[in-house]
């Protein structure tokens, strides 16, 4: 598995504050785009750290343009060093990072370009990302808030945290405002994968089971009372995965819906 730099040692030098850089696929109607370079610069050094923008006046693909800013050395040479703290990548590097090992997963959003810039001393200050925007979606928070399909979007959610630790990804932050929903409610991304762990070796019941409890915070917990999300979701373990232990996957889900677990414990559990 390539680590982040690695990749980016391809192209470098690319001018205007940007010293590393790398296309990961591009919309065809703006490949040819001749000024992309000046509008990354731009977001780069610019006041807001994330927006949404078109590639070029006309485009047809809205991009969302993510800068995260390295503020203190050790950062900076984690990040250019690739060193992992606690078993895990520097947060800034850790989401494209996977975002790269999970491309072509249909819940996965499209990166087209990621790099950094870097301080005169050769250290990365400002990494960015370039992804799909997802603007025909809601989030499952944002639909159990207002909507009657809520049942709808939480199987889609629990079918997508499925699919994803089949392939190898767990998501540990897998709140109703990581999941995305279009519109026509057919299909679901995670998103902010800066904190998610790859290949982990616990069983199903335990990262499910986890993921389900997680979930039921927010405005979940106004649509759902606890022992009918249980029930909900008991119902939907039993229908995909009936040859394993529901009993054990009760009980993780149950201790996630009910303790507060900080992030490097999460990791750490898994």
């Amino acid at each position: 598995m390539q680590y982040l730099r690695d990749t980016l040692y391809q192209q470098v030098d690319a001018g205007h504050g940007i010293t590393a850089f790398k296309r990961t696929g591009w919309p065809s109607e703006d490949a040819v785009s001749g000024n992309w370079k000046e509008a990354i610069a731009s977001m780069l050094h610019g006041e807001q750290p994330k927006a949404s923008v078109p590639w070029i006046s006309g485009a047809s693909t809205p991009v969302i343009l993510k800068v995260n800013e390295l503020k203190y050395p050790s950062q900076r040479v984690r990040a250019l060093l690739g060193i992992q703290r606690h078993g895990r990548y520097e947060w800034a590097t850790a989401e494209i990072h996977t975002a790269l090992q999970m491309q072509g997963k249909p819940y996965i959003p499209k990166l087209y370009a990621y790099g950094w810039s870097k301080t005169r001393f050769g250290l990365p200050d400002r990494i960015f990302s370039i992804t799909e925007f997802l603007s025909e979606t809601k989030s499952v928070e944002e639909i159990a808030r207002d909507e009657e399909s809520s049942e709808i979007a939480l199987r889609l959610a629990l079918d997508t945290f499925r699919q994803a630790i089949d392939d190898g990804l767990l998501h540990l932050d897998p709140w109703a405002g990581n999941c995305l929903i279009s519109n026509k409610q057919k299909k679901c991304w995670l998103v902010d994968l800066e904190f998610s762990k790859l290949n982990s070796k616990a069983p199903i019941e335990h990262t499910l089971g986890f993921c389900c409890g997680f979930f039921y915070k927010g405005s979940i917990t106004n649509h759902f009372t606890p022992a009918e999300y249980q029930k909900f979701v008991s119902d939907w373990f039993s229908q995909v995965l009936p040859s394993k232990n529901l009993q054990l996957f009760i009980g993780k889900m149950d201790f996630y819906m009910n303790n507060h677990v900080k992030r490097k414990r999460r990791f750490a559990a898994f």
